[in-house]
């Protein structure tokens, strides 16, 4: 679609010296309006088959359960627990403030899955209410900022923030996982399980002195308590027109996400489904 679309800027620049591409990429597009119905669909397509898209030949999409990274990031899916073997050693002066916040950096950089997850939840909900796509489309930006936010701090502090692991088991974990299931997932166990640590941060922060990471922690604190309120509200809404309710989808999301970390080996043969939300928020993250 870029690559195409860097074809029709460039008739246009080119217009001066020579209208004939310009004509034929205009011909091409008021072709296809016309096949539409004009530009407010009212008009009868014309009597010629619509022009076939180059993507029709091609089997349904797949979306990959897997993702990727910056070829730069050293990342690991085993959990999204910041103290494993591959882990980031805190400086060895650091009290509990500093250990702690570096862990709620990490897990703001992090949630790269979460805007994968937003997205995708946007993308697979056919027929969504336009506040609701507008919302996701809300929470999606959000995210994007607070994982700028968290390798903007990485370097404040320091590091190298290419150098510092990156977790993406959650994004495996969700990828496959139907929309509302997905939906549900990270809204009960990543956001509703993060908030209260974030303000706790936060005001750490700001007593120690660190205005940086207590404004910064304390507008993601905003934006997440946000998330938590609205998308909770609409899956609730969700669930009341599929016929269930939401303890049901809640405990379906948290079944699945046990048998997604089976699947992904973070879990062996023997793994037991009394895992708690609690638990699962600190394996997966938001």
């Amino acid at each position: 679609m870029i690559r195409w679309g860097g074809e029709v800027v460039d008739a246009f620049i080119r217009a001066g010296e020579s209208r004939d591409a310009l004509d034929a990429w205009c011909l091409h597009l008021n072709r296809l309006i016309d096949d539409l119905g004009g530009v407010d669909g009212s008009r009868q397509g014309g009597a010629r088959e619509p022009i076939e898209l180059r993507s029709a030949s091609k089997g349904p999409f797949r979306r990959a359960a897997r993702c990727a990274r910056d070829e730069r990031f050293t990342t690991f899916h085993h959990t999204r627990r910041y103290r494993g073997d591959e882990d980031l050693a805190s400086p060895p002066d650091a009290g509990s403030f500093e250990r702690e916040r570096l862990e709620v950096i990490r897990v703001q950089r992090d949630e790269l899955d979460a805007v994968e997850t937003f997205a995708n939840v946007l993308f697979d909900l056919e027929g969504a209410p336009f506040e609701l796509q507008m919302l996701l489309a809300r929470f999606i930006w959000d995210e994007a900022r607070h994982s700028e936010t968290g390798q903007q701090s990485l370097e404040r502090l320091g590091y190298d923030p290419f150098e510092v692991p990156c977790g993406v088991i959650g994004i495996h974990v969700r990828s496959p996982l139907p929309p509302l299931l997905s939906f549900a997932q990270i809204n009960t166990f990543g956001e509703l399980n993060q908030v209260g640590h974030l303000k706790k941060i936060a005001a750490e922060a700001y007593r120690a002195g660190d205005l940086s990471t207590g404004r910064a922690i304390d507008f993601i604190h905003a934006d997440e308590m946000l998330h938590v309120r609205e998308g909770r509200r609409w899956l609730a809404r969700l669930v009341e027109e599929s016929g269930t309710s939401l303890a049901e989808i809640e405990e379906e999301a948290r079944r699945r996400a046990i048998q997604r970390l089976h699947e992904e080996g973070v879990l062996g043969e023997d793994y037991g489904l009394d895992i708690t939300p609690k638990d699962l928020a600190e394996m997966l993250g938001e």
